[in-house]
C-alpha cells in the first residue's frame, strides 16, 4: 500500500517524535467496505424482485410468448422467502403458463454445510402446458426446445464421456433437501402427437425430502384428477440416495386407454378400455438392480385390442393381488400372487374362422416368469372358466365350467418347448358340435394329473358322466353313457400307454335305418390296456354286463347278452387282432326271456381267435352250449322270427316301381374264367364248432297243429376252411326227435364252394308217424293215426345235382281220412286207393318198407310232401303187389297180373279166374287149393276187397249156335229171354264162389263184390277175380 506525503505547508512540528497520528472511525477502510457491502446487498435485494420480474418477462417473450406478465416478485432475505405472484404467458390467444402464488423458503444456514435446503415451498394456481410437436421439438409453456444432435465422445481413458465432451465428474457433495413443498389448484397439460393428458392437482405435498443418503425417507401426497378422473397418490417412502426408493399407495379412478391409442394405433387400430388402479406400489433402483412391486387391484373396463388379423375384447379384466418385476444382470423376471379375472372375454381370428369366448375366467395363485437367463413360466394355483365357447370353422366347443388346480411349468431349454404340470382338472357341461354332429359331457374330472408334454403323462383317476353323441342328419345316430371311470393311466412320449381299470356304466345308442335299433349296456369293465411303441395294444380282461338291442318301433327286445368276458386281446397297427377267449353267457334273440325268445344260447365260447383283413378270421374252436330255438308258423304261414323282425322294421310308404328302361345294348356274357373264377371268399378258418340244445317248432298254418321237438345232443363241424373251397368239412349230428327218436347224421359239406357239395348219411328210427299228420292231412287229406318211422338214407348234392336215397320203414301205420276231397285227389294219382295201397304194402307184421329216391337238377326240382308220397307209393305198389301175389298164389301166381291201365295211373291186379262148365253154376272145376290161397290174400290184406266179375258165353245153352269167327265183329243178336238167362247164370256162378269163400275160408261177404255179368261171343265160362 502506497503512503501519501502531506504538503509542506501542512506540516507541523510534532509534539512527540515516533507516535503516529490516529484516524476517525468513520474514515477507516473496513467500515467503509462494510457499509458499501450493506448498501450493495440492500440495493441487490431491492432490485432482485424487479430483475427477476422483468428478466422472466423478457425471457418468456424471447422464447415464444406473445404476452407475458408477472404481477409481483417478492423476496424476504431475513426469512429466505421468495414469492412470485400473477405469472401468465399467452400464445395464440391461449394461456400456456400461469400461476397464482409461488413461495419458497430457503434455509441459508444449511448452505454452509453444502445443503440447498428449502424450508417451505408453495405453488398455487399453476397452469403449465407441455407439448411435443410433430417435428420432435418440445414446448414447455411458451418455451420451445428444438432437438439437436449431441456428440458422444470418449475420455482419454477410453470411457464414454458426457455429452459435453468432458468425462463424467464424481458425484456432487452438495445436498438438496426440502422440508415442506406444497402445490395447490395446479393444472399441467401434456400433449404429444400420440397423447393428450391433463393433470389437475388439487393438493400435493412433499415432506422431508433430501438427497442425502443418511436422511430419512420423505413422503409425498397428491390429490387431483387425470383427464377428469380422480387420482390419489400417497408415497410413504420417497428416497433417491443412495438408491431410488419409492413406496406408497396409488389410486387412479379411471384412465381411458383411448388417450394413448395413437402410440399403438399402427399395430393395434382397435385399442380401448378404461383402467382403474388402487393398491400399494414400490419402485427401487440402484446397485445394478431395478425392482417394481405392486399389491392391489387393477381393473380394465371394456378392454379392446385388435387389428385386421385378430380381435380381443372383454366386459371387464381385473387383477387383485401382488406383482413384482426385477431386472438385474443375468436375472430378469416377473412374479405374481393374486387373482386375474375377466368377464365376457372374447378372442377372434376371422381369417382362420377362430373365435373364443369366456363368460368368466379366473386365474388365481402364484406365478413366476423368469425372463433371463432362461425364459420360463411357472404357476401354482387355480384356473377357472365359465360359459366358454370356441369356434373353429364349423366346429364348436362349449364349456359351462372348467377348473384346473395345480402346478404348471413351461420353459424352452435349448430352444425346445417343454411343459410340466401336476394337479387336478374338472369340467362341467362340455359340448362339441361339427355341423349337425353333437357330442357332450355333463361332467368330467381328473385327479392327480401330472406329466411332461412330449415325454410322460400320468393320472390317478378319471371320471366322466353324462356323455352324449348325435351324428346329425335325418338318420342320426345317438349314443349316451351315464358314467365312465378310469383308475390310472400313464404314457411315455404319447406312444406307450398303460391304463388300469376302465369302467363304463349305463351306455345306450340309437341306430336309425330300415330297422331302427336301441342299444343298451349296463356295464363294461376292462382291467388294463397297454401299448408298446404304438404298434401293439393289449388288454387283460374285458367284462360286459347285460347288453341288449331293442326295436325302436315297438320296443321289443331283438337280442341280448347277459354277460361277456373277453381275455387276452392283442391288436397291432397293421389291423391284426388276436383274442385268447370270448365267453358270452345267456344270449337271447327276439325275446325278453328264455320262454318267449325265438332263440337263446346259454353260453358261447370262442377260443384262440384272430382277425385281420389280410389273413381273415381264424379260431381254434367255437362252442355253442344250451342252444334253444322256439320257431312257430302262424295261421298265415309266417314264421314268428320273420314276423317279429318285420314288426321292428320302419314303415315306409309303398312307391310305384318306375318303368324299366329298355336295354340298348346286349348284355355282355359273364366270364367264368380269369380272375373272377379264381376269386376266393374271405378267409375263415375254424378248427371245430360244436352245438348242443333244443329246437321247438310248431306250425299253425296246417289243418292240424304240428309240433316238433329236437334235442341236439351234439352237432360238430370240423376243419372249416374257406381258403379251400372244394374241401369238405366233417359234420356229425347226434339228436333225438320227439323225445324218443334217435337221429344220426354224418358226412361232409363243402361250405364255401362255388356250388354246394354235400354228402350226408342220415339214420332215424322210432319217430312217431302221428307227428307228421298235419303235413299229410294238408297234402293228401289223410292223417297218420299211429305208427313209427325209420329212415336210412343218404343225401348227395354236387354241381347242383341232387341225389337222395332213402330206405323208409313205416311200422304199424294206421291212417285216417280227414279231407275226402284231398283223399280222392290222392287216390286218383295212385295206382290204388291209399288204403288199398297201404294194405297191399303191409307185410305180415303190419310194416311197410319203401324206397324213396330223389334225383335231378336242383333248380328244376319241385318236391313237396304230396309228390313224395305219390311217387313213393306209385313205385312201391306194383312191384310189391307182384312179388306178393307170386309168393302167395304159388303155382297159380304165373297167371296173376299186376299193372296199370293204359293211359291211367290206377293199378290193375288180376288173379287167375275161376272156370265153370258151360251152362253150370257149381264149383266142380274150381280147385279148392287155389281158393284157399285167395282167401289167405284177403286175410293178409283185410283192407282190400275182391271184385267178382262173371263172364258167360253166348252159346252156353245152345252149343254150336251163334258162333262167329274170331275176326267177326258183328254184334251178338240175342233174344231178351236168352240174355236174361245168361246174365242170371253168371250171377249164380259169382254168388256160389262168394258163398264158398265165406263159408270155407271165412272171408267177409262185404269184401266180396259181384259185378254185372259180361256176355262174350266166344271163350270159356269163368268168374274174373280182381283187386
Amino acid at each position: 500500500m502506497d503512503l501519501q506525503q502531506s504538503p509542506p505547508e501542512a506540516q507541523a512540528i510534532p509534539e512527540k517524535i515516533g507516535k503516529p497520528a490516529s484516524k476517525p472511525w468513520h474514515r477507516r477502510w473496513w467500515l467503509r467496505s462494510l457499509a458499501g457491502l450493506v448498501i450493495f446487498l440492500v440495493l441487490f435485494f431491492i432490485a432482485l424482485p424487479f430483475a427477476i420480474k422483468y428478466g422472466a418477462q423478457y425471457w418468456l417473450k424471447k422464447n415464444g410468448a406473445d404476452e407475458a406478465t408477472i404481477d409481483s416478485v417478492r423476496y424476504n432475505p431475513f426469512l429466505s422467502r421468495l414469492s412470485l405472484r400473477g405469472l401468465a404467458a399467452n400464445f395464440g390467444g391461449q394461456t400456456l403458463l400461469s400461476d397464482g402464488t409461488f413461495t419458497v423458503d430457503l434455509g441459508l444456514s444449511n448452505l454452509l454445510h453444502r445443503d440447498i435446503h428449502i424450508q417451505e415451498a408453495a405453488y398455487h394456481d399453476l397452469l403449465l402446458d407441455i407439448e411435443q410437436k410433430s417435428d420432435g421439438s418440445w414446448r414447455f409453456g411458451t418455451y420451445s426446445l428444438t432437438p439437436g444432435g449431441e456428440v458422444k465422445t470418449e475420455s482419454p481413458s477410453g470411457e464414454a464421456a458426457s455429452p459435453s465432451g468432458k468425462a463424467d465428474s464424481p458425484p456432487s457433495k452438495w445436498i438438496f433437501s426440502a422440508r415442506n413443498v406444497t402445490l395447490g389448484n395446479c393444472e399441467i397439460r401434456f400433449r404429444t402427437p400420440e397423447i393428450d393428458l391433463t393433470l389437475v392437482v388439487d393438493e400435493a405435498r412433499l415432506n422431508n425430502f433430501s438427497t442425502s443418503a443418511s436422511a430419512p425417507a420423505a413422503t409425498f401426497d397428491l390429490q387431483g384428477k387425470l383427464n377428469g378422473e380422480a387420482v390419489a397418490i400417497h408415497l410413504d417412502t420417497v428416497k433417491i440416495a443412495p438408491s431410488l426408493d419409492l413406496r406408497g399407495q396409488l389410486n387412479f379412478a379411471a384412465f381411458d386407454l383411448a388417450n394413448v391409442k395413437k402410440y399403438v394405433e399402427e399395430a393395434l387400430p382397435d385399442f380401448a378400455g378404461t383402467v382403474s388402479l388402487n393398491g400399494k406400489a414400490a419402485y427401487m433402483q440402484g446397485d445394478g438392480l431395478i425392482k417394481a412391486d405392486y399389491d392391489g387391484a387393477i381393473t380394465i373396463t371394456k378392454p379392446l385390442v385388435g387389428n385386421n388379423t385378430f380381435r380381443s375384447a372383454a366386459d371387464t379384466l381385473s387383477w387383485n393381488g401382488a406383482a413384482s418385476y426385477h431386472l438385474a444382470q443375468n436375472d430378469h423376471g416377473v412374479t405374481t400372487k393374486g387373482t386375474l379375472a375377466s368377464g365376457g372375454i372374447t378372442v377372434g381370428v376371422p381369417d382362420a374362422g377362430f373365435s373364443l369366448k369366456h363368460d368368466q375366467l379366473t386365474l388365481t395363485g402364484d406365478t413366476s416368469v423368469p425372463i433371463a437367463p432362461v425364459l420360463s413360466v411357472e404357476h401354482d394355483g387355480t384356473l377357472t372358466t365359465q360359459g366358454s365357447l370356441v369356434n373353429i370353422g364349423r366346429m364348436k366347443v362349449t364349456q359351462q365350467r372348467l377348473n384346473w388346480q395345480g402346478k404348471t411349468n413351461w420353459s424352452m431349454p435349448k430352444g425346445v418347448s417343454r411343459a410340466v404340470f401336476t394337479g387336478a382338472l374338472a369340467t362341467d357341461g362340455s359340448g362339441y358340435e361339427n355341423g349337425a354332429m353333437r357330442a357332450g359331457a355333463e361332467g368330467a374330472s381328473v385327479a392327480e394329473l401330472s406329466g411332461d408334454i412330449g415325454k410322460k403323462i400320468a393320472m390317478k383317476t378319471l371320471a366322466a358322466s353324462g356323455l352324449s353323441f348325435i351324428s346329425g342328419g335325418k338318420e342320426a345316430i345317438k349314443a349316451t353313457v351315464k358314467e365312465v371311470n378310469v383308475g390310472t393311466a400313464t404314457t411315455d412320449d404319447l406312444i406307450n400307454w398303460q391304463v388300469q381299470k376302465i369302467g363304463v356304466k349305463n351306455a345306450g345308442a340309437s341306430l336309425p335305418g330300415a330297422m331302427p335299433l336301441a342299444l343298451s349296456l349296463v356295464g363294461l369293465n376292462i382291467d388294463q390296456v397297454t401299448s408298446a411303441q404304438g404298434y401293439y395294444w393289449r388288454t387283460g380282461t374285458l367284462a360286459l354286463d347285460h347288453f341288449a338291442a331293442h326295436s325302436s318301433q315297438d320296443n321289443s327286445r331283438l337280442a341280448s347278452v347277459d354277460t361277456a368276458k373277453i381275455t387276452g386281446i392283442m391288436a397291432n397297427k397293421e389291423g391284426k387282432v388276436e383274442i385268447g377267449e370270448v365267453d358270452l353267457g345267456k344270449l337271447l334273440f327276439l325275446g325278453a326271456d328264455k320262454k318267449n325268445a325265438v332263440g337263446s344260447l346259454d353260453r358261447l365260447l370262442l377260443r384262440q381267435s384272430a382277425f385281420s383283413l389280410k389273413n381273415g378270421f381264424t379260431a381254434a374252436s367255437l362252442d355253442l352250449r344250451g342252444f334253444e330255438a322256439h320257431l312257430e308258423k302262424d295261421k298265415e304261414g309266417t314264421l314268428n322270427a320273420l314276423s317279429r323282425l318285420q314288426a321292428s322294421e320302419k314303415k315306409t310308404p309303398e312307391r310305384k316301381a318306375a318303368p324299366a328302361e329298355k336295354e340298348v345294348a346286349e348284355t355282355a356274357p359273364v366270364k367264368t374264367g380269369g380272375d373272377a373264377a379264381k376269386a376266393l371268399p374271405f378267409p375263415i378258418r375254424l378248427g371245430q364248432a360244436t352245438l348242443d340244445g333244443h329246437i321247438f317248432f310248431s306250425d299253425k298254418s296246417l289243418p292240424l297243429k304240428f309240433t316238433a321237438e329236437t334235442d341236439i345232443e351234439s352237432l360238430t363241424i370240423r376243419d372249416v376252411d374257406s381258403t379251400r373251397p372244394e374241401h369238405k368239412s366233417a359234420v356229425e349230428l347226434v339228436a333225438q326227435l320227439a323225445d324218443r327218436a334217435p337221429l344220426n347224421v354224418s358226412g361232409g359239406m363243402a361250405l364255401f364252394g362255388a356250388k354246394p357239395d354235400i354228402a350226408l348219411d342220415i339214420h332215424l328210427k322210432n319217430y312217431p308217424l302221428s307227428h307228421l299228420s298235419p303235413y299229410t292231412a294238408q297234402a293228401v287229406g289223410t292223417a297218420l293215426a299211429s305208427g313209427e318211422l325209420k329212415i336210412d338214407g343218404s343225401v348227395g348234392l354236387k354241381d347242383d345235382f341232387l341225389k337222395v336215397k332213402n330206405d323208409v320203414l313205416l311200422q304199424k301205420l294206421e291212417t285216417k281220412t280227414l279231407s275226402p276231397e284231398l283223399a280222392e285227389k290222392l287216390n286218383n294219382q295212385l295206382p290204388l286207393p291209399l288204403d288199398a295201397a297201404l294194405a297191399l304194402l303191409r307185410d305180415s307184421q303190419g310194416n311197410i318198407s319203401l324206397s324213396i329216391p330223389v334225383e335231378g337238377e336242383l333248380s328244376s326240382l319241385n318236391v313237396g310232401l304230396s309228390s313224395i308220397i305219390i311217387t313213393a307209393l306209385s313205385k312201391a305198389i306194383v312191384p310189391a303187389a307182384s312179388a306178393y301175389l307170386v309168393y302167395t298164389l304159388g303155382p297159380y301166381g304165373a297167371l296173376a297180373y299186376v299193372g296199370t291201365k293204359v293211359g291211367q295211373k290206377m293199378m290193375q291186379v288180376s288173379l287167375p279166374p275161376a272156370e265153370f262148365a258151360p251152362g253150370q253154376a257149381d264149383l266142380t272145376l274150381v280147385k279148392d287149393d287155389y281158393l284157399q290161397r285167395v282167401g289167405k290174400i284177403l286175410a293178409d290184406r283185410p283192407a282190400m276187397d275182391l271184385q267178382l266179375t262173371p263172364k258167360v258165353v253166348a252159346n252156353e245153352f245152345n252149343p254150336g249156335a251163334g258162333k262167329k269167327g274170331q275176326d267177326d265183329k258183328t254184334p251178338l243178336s240175342l233174344s231178351p229171354k236168352l240174355t236174361k238167362k245168361l246174365e242170371a247164370l253168371g250171377q249164380q256162378r259169382a254168388e256160389a264162389l262168394r258163398q264158398h269163400l265165406h263159408d270155407r275160408f271165412g272171408v267177409d261177404m262185404n269184401r266180396l263184390m259181384i259185378s254185372e255179368t259180361q256176355i262174350i261171343p266166344d271163350g270159356k265160362p269163368e268168374v274174373l277175380l280182381s283187386m
